[in-house]
């Protein structure tokens, strides 16, 4: 019985090693190759309007704002009514007083004449009745000239475009030139992208940028920078960076989106970045030889849309293991399942 039980502990371990052994792992490997990725500089934000393409509505004299028929967002045409406007009762007090003026200086001179015809008034009291109903004229032309746009009572859009601000609202008494609405080209609008400090010096205009929207239902698209700011952005604590972008109907004002500013290009290996593990904070790669994983310290430069850069540990025709990796140990028997080119 006791050699009985001694066999079988000596079989259970022969079998244990042998399983050991034979523990392989299927992976797909790809062979090393030089290339070049770009190299760049990420920043966040979002899709706005071009500031350059806004057109702010204003008048040329006090109002009263009788009713408010736009809101942001809401797509204008040109010539469309966005509010209706009346005058203050100060403009329409003024203007109700200089016709008063005008009218009384025409009996005035009215009378002046019958005056003059039997021989009451004399040249000069027909001079000055003549001059009094020419300034009353005059001011009555220059104020309603003044109030034209008041008086026109509508609002109306300058262009094709979407409403980007209302700064009225129903009942409002508002002076001239303040702005009122602030309407934009749908089809110009730009990205401002958010940068570290540190790296904003690096940033020039011209430079290509790939913009992806956070919306997965949108394309990823190229820009191109129009302008680095001088300052650090005090809300952000970053700074702004506009970019260019072509105009897509499916993108929208507000939009949230990933900018990977170009600032040049960087030559290494070119490898998927799923041949790339991380072990205590370490990048590592596998590489197959013999059938066995060997595992190679690396070193990564750019990183882009899912592909990386290794600047050293790896060299040229080295076959990489790009999927199965994470299952690998050092010296581990690998099957090569899949292997690109």
């Amino acid at each position: 019985m006791k050699k009985l039980t001694i066999l079988l502990i000596q079989l259970s371990f022969s079998f244990a090693f042998n399983l050991n052994a034979q523990v392989i792992a299927n992976v797909t490997v790809q062979k090393a190759a030089i290339g070049t990725l770009d190299k760049s500089v990420r920043g966040y934000g979002a899709v706005d309007f071009d500031s350059t393409a806004l057109r702010t509505i204003s008048l040329e004299s006090q109002a009263r704002i009788v009713t408010v028929k736009i809101v942001p967002g809401e797509k204008v045409k040109k010539g469309e009514i966005v509010a209706t406007i009346a005058p203050s009762e100060s403009d329409a007090s003024a203007l109700t007083l200089a016709a008063i003026s005008v009218e009384y200086a025409q009996n005035d001179k009215t009378r002046v004449v019958s005056m003059k015809e039997s021989a009451l008034a004399t040249n000069a009291d027909m001079a000055l009745a003549s001059q009094n109903l020419d300034k009353a004229l005059q001011a009555k032309a220059e104020l309603s000239k003044k109030l034209h746009s008041v008086m026109s009572k509508n609002l109306i859009s300058p262009m094709d475009g979407i409403v980007q601000s209302v700064m009225i609202k129903n009942g409002d008494i508002v002076s001239s030139q303040t702005p009122l609405i602030t309407i934009a080209k749908a089809n110009q609008l730009i990205a401002t992208l958010g940068v570290e400090p540190s790296v904003s010096r690096i940033v020039n205009i011209g430079q290509k940028v790939l913009i992806t929207p956070y919306s997965s239902q949108l394309k990823p698209f190229n820009g191109s920078v129009l302008s680095v700011s001088s300052q650090i952005d005090p809300k952000s604590r970053l700074v702004n960076v506009r970019v260019g972008i072509p105009f897509s109907k499916d993108l929208i004002a507000g939009t949230t989106v990933i900018g990977e500013i170009v600032i040049g290009v960087e030559k290494g290996i070119v490898l998927p970045s799923t041949a790339i593990v991380t072990r205590k904070g370490l990048p590592y790669c596998f590489i197959v030889e013999k059938k066995k994983a060997r595992l190679h310290n690396v070193k990564i430069g750019a990183t882009h849309n899912g592909t990386s850069l290794i600047t050293a540990g790896i060299h040229p025709d080295d076959n990489v293991i790009t999927i199965g990796n994470y299952e690998c140990e050092e010296g581990m028997n690998v099957n090569t399942v899949g292997k690109i080119h």
